[in-house]
């Protein structure tokens, strides 16, 4: 029997990307079919444009959901963890950001080896890398993972990488309590003092070619700071209660 593969993307108000989104995925789901059965999960996170439209246009057969209003990553996020059926659930970004092909690769890991629970893409992995990134971007990022390091655990490089694959078991046991983008590093906190096994694959950042980042600074560097003061208590209990 085969195994079974989500693949849970978010979008906000991104009309203008999601033409070339399906041209790059689209040969991956192929690819991946030969050996999964794939499910598609899209996530309209409160778009006003015509992203949802244009997403019922392009991926007919996937499971769309959408939010009232937008409710932040993190409860995008949380809603691809609450709709998925596969043995593996990957978390991707709709604007490219991280090739789409990568999936592939960071699968093969996760399926030949039973003990690994997480594999995450890390530009700041030794064998990583960014491509055009936009400097106050690149500084904020990898500052912000820097720290983390220090704070919890040096054997991880990328904290804020949004493209992970988890599989079920692990998957199962993560909740988490922030819905804006702090939430992507939460997780990985919260795997990490769950004790989960992770890999990190390095990966390649590049600039976004289309639309806008939805990153608000001073937003998310509070969010981070408001964070880092609570992780004597995540340290203490991992698993918040629903």
């Amino acid at each position: 029997m085969r195994k079974e593969l989500s693949i849970s993307i978010p979008f906000l108000d991104e009309e203008q990307g999601i033409s070339i989104l399906h041209s790059r995925i689209s040969p991956v789901i192929k690819q991946l079919e030969e050996n999964y059965e794939v499910e598609l999960i899209l996530i309209d996170d409160g778009s006003t444009d015509s992203t949802f439209d244009l997403l019922k246009q392009f991926f007919s057969q996937a499971k769309i959901i959408r939010h009232p209003k937008n409710l932040g990553i993190g409860a995008a996020m949380r809603s691809g963890f609450d709709a998925f059926s596969g043995d593996y659930i990957v978390f991707l970004d709709s604007d490219c950001t991280f090739a789409p092909e990568e999936i592939c690769a960071m699968l093969e890991i996760i399926s030949k080896d039973d003990k690994i629970d997480v594999v995450s893409a890390s530009p700041y992995h030794p064998k990583g890398g960014v491509e055009g990134v936009p400097v106050w971007r690149l500084v904020f990022s990898k500052g912000a993972s820097w720290l983390y390091r220090r704070l919890v655990s040096d054997r991880i490089y990328t904290y804020t990488s949004f493209m992970r694959i988890y599989k079920r078991e692990a998957a199962n046991k993560l909740k988490f309590e922030n819905n804006g983008f702090i939430a992507v590093t939460e997780v990985m906190v919260r795997s990490i003092y769950l004790g989960l096994n992770i890999v990190e694959y390095p990966a390649v950042l590049s600039v976004r070619k289309y639309g806008r980042s939805k990153i608000k600074v001073f937003k998310v560097v509070m969010e981070h700071l408001r964070f880092i003061l609570s992780l004597p208590k995540i340290k203490k209990d991992p698993c918040p209660k629903p």
